[in-house]
Parts: C-alpha cells; structure tokens; sequence
C-alpha cells in the first residue's frame, strides 16, 4: 500500500529539496500498489479524464473528497514500510523524517 500526502507547501520544498513538515501534508488516497510510481501516475488529473478522485477503485481520503489537484514535486508518499518519499522532479528521494501523526489536526495516518 502507498499513501499519498499532498504538501501545502510542495512547490517551495519541491523546488528547493527542504524537507517537508508531514504536520501540514494532507493524506489524499490509500492505493493498493507497492509502486511509488503507480500511485503517483494514479493520482493525476488528466485532461481527457475524469479527476483522479473519481476513477474505478481509487480509494480517496476525506481531504480529497471534493477533488484534489495532481501530486506533484514536493508531495510526499508513504510505501507499506513506512517509507518516506519526497517526489522530486527525476522520481523520489527517501527523506528521514520522525512523525506521530500525518494529517494535521486530524491526524489520520500515524506512524512512530
């Protein structure tokens, strides 16, 4: 499974590599995928399809629910392991970063 958070703030750390503050990133869908790849190409906006949020067999998060933009460079995503990604503009690059809770306030994925 990869969790896909989308960062307020993508374009500057994305831009810039900073490390984000998982507080502020929004947990936006849950794909049964071991490819960081896959679940970034799923969650896509395209122009001659529907909003990824809508697409057969997305599981999208309440925060993504009204429909959500694209990930991007500066989104993080989380593999099944724990694994923390930065999606950078060549692909990923792990980041190491210790978090209770994902999600803000709400604080709907966690991990120790």
């Amino acid at each position: 499974m990869v969790i896909v958070l989308h960062n307020p703030n993508h374009l500057v750390d994305g831009l810039s590599g900073a490390a984000p503050d998982l507080t502020a990133c929004v947990p936006v869908a849950a794909l049964e995928t071991d490819s960081l790849q896959q679940a970034f190409l799923a969650t896509q906006n395209q122009e001659s399809d529907q909003i990824w949020v809508h697409r057969p067999g997305m599981v999208a998060l309440p925060a993504a629910w009204g429909g959500a933009r694209s990930t991007s460079v500066g989104d993080v995503l989380i593999d099944a392991g724990g694994g923390r990604y930065l999606v950078v503009g060549d692909g990923f690059r792990r980041i190491h970063l210790a978090a209770t809770a994902i999600g803000g306030e709400d604080g709907l994925v966690a991990w120790t």
